[in-house]
């Protein structure tokens, strides 16, 4: 194997595992909606503004579309179409953090945390939007450029690989969600 096909064999391979992270992230994402729909409708009032018969309704909407996302990002054929609905979906939630924050109403809860507190809006949940977006078109544009590409291999190992790998990633986004939503220790407290 030449340098230039084993080098798009590995991109082929991480564009597999981060598209698996993001479908499961997606999907948790969803879950969370659906669990948790009054948070879901005050997040979307919050950030949108729209009347509070209409938040449920676009929460769940919101959710449904996740779900679509990512069940599309395991099937190659919809793949590109699904990953553009994921970074539609992030995008949307870069533009309605931005206007909030623009606004001056940085204090709302977003939604987009897993954790029960939430720290004000601010840099670190746009570029969290921003960046998964991102990572939606990054995805998109190798579905484009090599359709079913990421299907790289259709083993049961290689699908196990691409799952632990995307678990993992999703693990460590977690964590990283975890503990941006602490507040800071006052002075002379203790956790």
């Amino acid at each position: 194997m030449n340098e230039t096909a084993s080098l798009t064999v590995v991109m082929q391979i991480a564009i597999a595992q981060l598209a698996s992270f993001a479908s499961l992230l997606l999907a948790l994402a969803a879950l969370h909606k659906l669990y948790h729909r009054a948070r879901a409708a005050q997040a979307v009032r919050d950030l949108t503004g729209l009347a509070q018969k209409y938040a449920l309704p676009a929460a769940s909407a919101i959710a449904a579309a996740e779900l679509l996302a990512a069940i599309g990002l395991w099937m190659a054929p919809l793949r590109f179409d699904a990953a553009l609905l994921a970074a539609l979906i992030w995008s949307g939630y870069f533009v309605f953090l931005l206007q909030a924050v623009a606004a001056g109403r940085s204090d709302v809860d977003c939604g987009c945390s897993f954790a029960s507190a939430h720290r004000p809006l601010g840099l670190f949940q746009m570029l969290r939007a921003a960046l998964l977006a991102l990572l939606g078109f990054v995805i998109a544009l190798s579905a484009a450029i090599a359709p079913g590409a990421l299907a790289y291999d259709v083993s049961l190992a290689a699908i196990a690989t691409q799952g632990l790998a995307g678990a993992g990633l999703l693990a460590l986004y977690a964590s990283l969600d975890q503990v941006m939503s602490l507040q800071p220790l006052r002075a002379g407290v203790q956790g």
